[in-house]
């Protein structure tokens, strides 16, 4: 086996860790055609193996490396509450208002946001509206 020089190095390091990425995030299947697009010589396959195996810590277990492999995955993280980019995280309601009192122009995120709790705000008061009027 011939050695390689920089670029060629480089180009592996650079598949290995798409590599890497993509074992966890797509079927063998599909990594399989991927690497055969990327890799069209056999012989940087076999440089390929030394690459990635420069790359696993030493000091670990297999059965650490390879945990996510068969431990259920917990529940995913909840996705962060969008921040507007006036940056209020106040009541829904009150970031229109606040823009008013300072003299700003409503941002679009405290717009929709005044306009969803006014709606719920009515939907509530023509039910019991509607409710009273039968109850009566």
């Amino acid at each position: 086996m011939d050695l390689i020089d920089d670029d060629q190095a480089e180009r592996l390091s650079r598949v290995a860790a798409q590599l890497v990425a993509r074992v966890r995030a797509e079927d063998p299947t599909a990594n399989g055609r991927w690497l055969a697009a990327e890799l069209t010589d056999h012989a940087d396959w076999f440089r390929l193996a030394f690459v990635l195996a420069a790359a696993v810590p030493a000091d670990r277990t297999w059965r650490e490396l390879t945990a996510w492999t068969v431990a259920p995955l917990g529940p995913p993280a909840p996705l962060p509450v969008p921040v507007p980019p006036c940056g209020y995280r106040g009541r829904s309601d009150a970031g229109a208002r606040d823009h008013r009192l300072r003299g700003e122009p409503i941002c679009a995120f405290c717009g929709e946001a005044e306009r969803a709790y006014n709606r719920a705000r009515k939907a509530t008061y023509r039910t019991r509206k509607r409710q009273n009027r039968t109850a009566a």
